[in-house]
């Protein structure tokens, strides 16, 4: 709990919100408890409840840029070697929050388990539950929907080796997805009454693995003992016919959410259950991995994955090609990583995404992360054909909000000796010219105990700057941080 003397000042006023600007008390609770009641039987409660939307964002900014939206909920798990069953409470705590309420959910699981001496491995996975479609207070243009829901899904597959490199699965699998008597919710989410949706999905993977060596590489310069490259190109082929009931007709709990990055085709990773609709589609993709010994240990010069989307059938918001995902990572050092993030509009021939960083550890004195993070500005209409049906983008009318960025970021971190140490970091918007965030720490080591003293300075554009300043104090026998949390480490990927 705190007394907050200027609160107008705070997230709440920069983003035009006056519910609470005047409101002083602010708090937030967090608990987490886990208990192991018996072998592979768990009980998990996450409470998080806070007297605002933006107190994580005015106060604990760290837990803010993990979880915008923390949600709170109960869930008693029960594991076997195939099987696992687990029921899960998850309430709407906070009413500014949008939440799907599941009063309660139960899961059934089975993992991908031969069927007897049959050459056939079967998996499912069923479920059902009371939902609810909670909006946050200030959704008004949305409506609180729920229903009951029982659904389960069966797939049969046939893995096969040809040839004894090349692997072929083919599979085929059912769903049937009950929905009891709705209540509440837009009249475009169908009447309201009991609906049985039916499912059936089939299609087929296929991959090889091929490598070559050459065992007399040696280069000093690239720290090279030898070379090994595996290639391992594969295609997922996924057939939908078109469900007995398509998504519009019905409650959107389980939907697809707005991602970044290549989501999945096929079941049953493919969980968003109330917005299956028909598909045909083919997964391309190639991955390539250049291995070398260091310290005489494998380690990886270059890792490279290239994935695309094919749809053999497009609907009215899809292009023929999904946007073409390059991950790159290259390591021409034990302690230098370059990595690259693309995704490209094939169709647009636009440059959707770029993440690019350099990383350089060369020992615990010293380390340096420099970064480039491009997002093209996405239009509200672009938005809406992506995610037809999430609700977030519905009544997005605003012509001129924006989702991109052109950043640029350092992480410096330099171990001064063996009691002190310095952290700075800087965050500079290249598309209007703005340094965001800086940040500076330093850090002393004492016998028992660690200490850091931190200050920041945040550019929001409109209103007051943003600034801080904090002392913190860390017993070595209950640490807050893990060791080396402060310094900088050899990660190339923000999706990682």
């Amino acid at each position: 709990m705190l007394d907050d003397r200027d609160p107008q000042s705070g997230a709440g006023s920069r983003s035009g919100s006056t519910e609470f600007t005047t409101r002083t008390d602010r708090h937030r609770l967090s608990l987490y408890h886990s208990v192991n009641v018996q072998t592979n039987l768990t009980a998990k409660l996450l409470l998080q409840d806070q007297s605002d939307p933006f107190m994580n964002r005015d106060f604990f900014e760290s837990d803010f840029r993990r979880n915008p939206q923390p949600a709170s909920h109960i869930e008693i798990a029960k594991h076997w070697d195939n099987y696992s069953l687990s029921l899960l409470a998850q309430p709407q705590v906070d009413d500014f929050y949008q939440t799907v309420e599941r009063l309660p959910e139960l899961r059934a699981t089975g993992l991908r388990q031969r069927l007897g001496s049959t050459p056939l491995f079967h998996e499912s996975e069923t479920s059902l539950g009371h939902f609810r479609f909670s909006p946050a207070d200030d959704q008004l243009h949305l409506g609180e929907y729920e229903a009951f829901r029982a659904d389960t899904h069966h797939q049969l597959l046939l893995p096969q080796t040809y040839f004894g490199w090349l692997n072929v699965t083919p599979h085929a699998g059912a769903r049937l997805t009950h929905y009891g008597s709705r209540s509440g919710g837009d009249p475009a989410l169908g009447q309201a009454g009991d609906l049985d949706r039916f499912v059936f999905n089939t299609g087929m993977e296929l991959s090889f693995k091929a490598s070559s060596t050459w065992a007399d590489a040696q280069s000093s310069l690239f720290d090279v003992d030898g070379l090994r490259h595996i290639v391992q190109p594969m295609m997922k082929y996924v057939f939908v016919p078109e469900p007995s009931d398509r998504p519009w007709k019905l409650p959107q709990f389980d939907r697809d959410l707005q991602s970044l990055r290549l989501r999945p085709i096929d079941f049953p990773d493919y969980n968003s259950i109330d917005t299956i609709d028909s598909r045909n589609v083919l997964r391309l993709g190639v991955r390539n991995r250049l291995q070398t010994k260091r310290l005489g240990e494998v380690d990886y010069v270059l890792n490279w994955e290239l994935f695309t989307d094919w749809r053999l059938e497009t609907a009215a918001h899809e292009a023929r090609f999904n946007d073409v995902y390059s991950d790159l990572e290259l390591k021409p050092r034990s302690w230098l990583l370059l990595g690259s993030e693309l995704r490209y509009d094939p169709n647009e021939r636009l440059l959707n995404e770029s993440n690019h960083t350099i990383s350089l550890l060369p020992n615990d004195r010293w380390s340096l992360t420099l970064g480039h993070r491009y997002l093209r500005d996405w239009s509200p209409d672009e938005l809406k054909e992506r995610y037809p049906y999430d609700p977030f983008f519905e009544n997005l009318l605003d012509e001129d909000w924006r989702w991109g960025n052109n950043l640029v970021y350092s992480r410096v971190y330099v171990r001064l000796n063996e009691e002190w140490g310095f952290r700075m970091i800087h965050q500079f918007e290249a598309s209007d010219g703005t340094m965001e965030e800086q940040s500076y720490s330093v850090y002393r080591d004492f016998s028992s105990l660690t200490s850091a003293l931190r200050f920041r300075l945040r550019d929001h554009r409109s209103g007051k700057n943003d600034f801080g300043v904090s002392l913190m104090f860390s017993l070595k026998a209950l640490p807050r941080l893990g060791l080396g949390d402060d310094s900088n480490r050899l990660e190339t990927s923000l999706y990682r």
